[in-house]
């Protein structure tokens, strides 16, 4: 096969009128083609502008609003008031044996052959010197009990909660439940006392 060169296809378009009108008609396509991608990235860059622009015009509307120094002052009296609730202890091992003895007192009353476990405590991600303290809580206690137990555990002062519970109803009703404590972890110089 030889090459075609550029004369011979030159002498074939001029001759054919068909070819004529296939290749205008091809190269208005591919303009419509060209077109079509610029007006479609033409479209984009639009719709982004007006995106941004409608942004910041919500931003200069919320800039504008007085209040957001005493939602601030208001958020930090709320979380100093959260942060007195939070009980402190010397390290993790004795607030671990703190929450132990205080479920014990809690338990035992309304469930004598409860077991409890201590997990191992888990630092809150994000706020240091702050850990979780979960245990797990299981046993032989009747559905009305357990309710008086639920009520005793979220009404004690210290940041405690039940986390889960699992009641099955069987001939002899069993619970389990986990209960974390939340504790801020201040060694013994750090509270003046020292």
């Amino acid at each position: 096969m030889k090459p075609v060169s550029m004369q011979r296809l030159r002498r074939e378009l001029e001759g054919n009128r068909r070819l004529q009108v296939g290749a205008v008609l091809i190269g208005v396509l591919l303009a419509l083609y060209v077109l079509s991608g610029v007006d479609q990235w033409r479209q984009g860059i639009m719709n982004r502008l007006a995106a941004a622009q409608a942004q910041r015009v919500r931003t200069q509307a919320l800039a504008g609003q007085t209040r957001w120094t005493e939602r601030a002052q208001q958020a930090q009296a709320l979380e100093r008031a959260l942060a007195a609730r939070i009980p402190d202890s010397d390290s993790v091992g004795l607030a671990q044996a703190t929450q132990q003895a205080w479920l014990r007192r809690a338990v035992l009353p309304f469930a004598p052959t409860a077991v409890i476990r201590m997990d191992p405590p888990v630092p809150v991600e994000g706020q240091p010197g702050y850990w979780r303290i979960p245990a797990e809580v299981s046993g032989p206690l009747p559905v009305a009990r357990t309710l008086q137990l639920l009520q005793r555990i979220e009404s004690n002062r210290d940041r405690m909660q039940v986390e889960s519970i699992r009641i099955s109803n069987a001939a002899n009703p069993q619970l389990q439940m986990t209960v974390v404590a939340l504790v801020r972890i201040v060694p013994r110089g750090g509270r003046g006392d020292g």
